[in-house]
């Protein structure tokens, strides 16, 4: 999710009376900044764009900016624009070094100047381990309590020094389609003779969720069992096998000060009418204007990466996610095949264990149609 979009938040229905809160209008219609430089090799991207109107109008890319990361030592490099409003340093080209500062440099196509205060690339404390239990969550649309996987993060701690963290999550997927493919219909209706090859997808997906945590008032040097996010068995993530990909940031406390009201507002929308929304402004500013404001913030952080693999769970879990089961309508359908026009083809059915055909939703039958590839991601680990 942009942070634009976390940012200015939603305007929501509601069958009551409506209220209008009164917001900044400075804050529509401004440059967003979205971007980081880590410990890690790069290519590093920075997206502008322009924040979110209360219209519901688009978060607009901003392009033919100039765009610079630089550290305190006079090395810089100016960024690529590869897609609209997407700057991306070059592969082999700038690498963030522990203990350097850096920041970001911005020049606008009309000239307008903006920069960020030098940050210190802090050391990345690795990530002991990532890992999964089963858990029960109140859920108010249920009269019991749903069943799922709760993810936690084991990590060390720098002793005798203030720890700023923020975690980051990416989700991969494997399932399948819930019926198997008998036939195909593309002019002429032929047996399906490769019936997995649109059997099993792969979904990915950012999990929009910030996870923080500061060590102020915390005396461990090792930090045990943080709640990160919980899978439920409602949906069909965990139904084969479920692969997590946590990154973990090392960051400055205005870093952390900046995601944590991030996270607060983010976790607030549902009462937008009862808490009046503000907007975040993070580390980069105008140059040549203090009053225009800046919205999101270029991250200067060490970063540690982990993978997990885990399979669908056992006794006594059971999945409840919705499944297609064939009804009277798709027999009846059957006969529709012949007549689909061919900017519809291939079209598929299947039959039942008595072998009558079907013809249900595709969706029922190519698990593409669910929004996943069949493509195998490089990093899967089959069990």
């Amino acid at each position: 999710m942009a942070i634009s979009m976390v940012l200015l938040g939603l305007l929501l229905a509601s069958c009551e009376e409506r209220f209008s809160p009164e917001l900044d209008s400075r804050y529509e219609n401004v440059l967003v900044v979205e971007g980081e430089i880590t410990n890690l090799p790069g290519p590093y991207t920075v997206k502008l764009t322009s924040s979110v109107s209360l219209d519901g109008g688009p978060a607009m890319p901003l392009s033919g900016y100039r765009v610079e990361i630089e550290d305190d030592e006079g090395n810089a490099e100016v960024l690529n624009e590869t897609h609209a409003g997407i700057y991306s340093t070059a592969i082999g080209g700038l690498q963030g070094v522990v203990g350097r500062r850096y920041r970001i440099n911005i020049a606008s196509i009309k000239g307008q100047e903006y920069s960020s205060d030098f940050e210190v690339l802090r050391p990345p404390p690795p990530i002991d381990s990532i890992f999964a239990q089963i858990d029960y969550q109140v859920d108010e649309n249920l009269p019991y309590d749903l069943g799922g996987y709760q993810f936690y993060a084991n990590s060390h701690l720098p002793a005798n020094e203030k720890t700023y963290y923020l975690w980051r999550l990416n989700a991969t997927y494997k399932y399948a389609s819930d019926f198997i493919i008998r036939w195909i219909f593309d002019g002429q209706l032929r047996p399906f003779t490769n019936s997995d090859s649109l059997r099993y997808c792969y979904t990915n997906r950012n999990i929009y969720q910030y996870f923080i945590f500061n060590n102020e008032n915390f005396a461990s040097t090792t930090l045990e069992a943080f709640p990160l996010h919980f899978v439920a068995v409602d949906v069909r993530d965990l139904s084969i096998r479920y692969s997590l990909f946590t990154t973990q940031y090392s960051m400055s406390k205005s870093a952390y000060t900046f995601w944590s009201r991030v996270k607060e507002q983010n976790e607030n929308l549902d009462d937008l009418y009862t808490r009046q929304p503000f907007q975040v402004r993070g580390n980069v500013f105008n140059l040549n204007s203090d009053s225009e404001p800046v919205l999101g913030y270029f991250m200067v952080a060490g970063k540690s990466e982990k993978r997990i693999f885990i399979n669908r769970p056992g006794y006594p879990i059971e999945m409840s996610y919705g499944v297609c089961t064939l009804t009277e309508p798709d027999y009846m359908r059957m006969r529709l095949l012949f007549d689909t026009p061919p900017d519809m083809w291939p079209e598929y059915a299947t039959f039942d264990n008595n072998g009558a055909n079907a013809y249900p939703s595709q969706e029922c039958l190519d698990c593409r149609e669910k929004g996943g590839t069949i493509e195998k991601p490089d990093f899967w680990i089959d069990p």
